[in-house]
Formats: structure tokens, C-alpha cells, sequence
């Protein structure tokens, strides 16, 4: 039985009003403000239930031709050290 759409927008409303309490000891860190873009721009938008999804089939040969290539070159450094 789905659930009632004021019911999911209130369960909404609550875990947001939550998240926003458990955030606020790192304020001030230097990536708080780009975690905080990346969370409402798109972590928190792919919570609705009524936005349409692809089924995880439809990633299979994108996942299926990756694996099979050869391994991706590494371009960035790991934490400052040189390629």
C-alpha cells in the first residue's frame, strides 16, 4: 500500500530538520559548505519516491563494458604524491 503523499512530505520535513541538527558540530570545516551544496543540490533529491528511476538492468551492459576494458589510467595524485 503506497503511502499517502502528506505523510511522505512530513517524513521529508522531519529527516531534513534532523540531518540539519546532526551537521551542525562540522560546521566550519573546510568541506562543509561543498557537502552541504552536494546534499541539497542532489543526495537529497534522490529520496523521492516518485521520481522516475530506470531499473538497475538498464546499467548492466554500461557496468558490463567498463569491467571489461582495460583498467582506467590514474591521472589525479593520491594525497600529493607524484604519478
Amino acid at each position: 500500500m503506497p503511502i499517502p503523499s502528506s505523510e511522505r512530505a512530513a517524513f521529508r520535513a522531519l529527516s531534513q530538520a534532523t540531518a540539519r541538527d546532526w551537521r551542525e558540530p562540522f560546521r566550519g570545516h573546510r568541506y562543509f559548505s561543498d557537502t552541504e551544496y552536494f546534499c541539497e543540490r542532489y543526495d537529497q533529491n534522490s529520496f523521492d519516491p516518485d521520481y522516475p528511476t530506470l531499473p538497475l538492468a538498464a546499467f548492466e551492459p554500461i557496468v558490463m563494458r567498463f569491467f571489461q576494458g582495460p583498467p582506467p589510467l590514474r591521472t589525479l595524485p593520491l594525497h600529493g604524491m607524484p604519478l
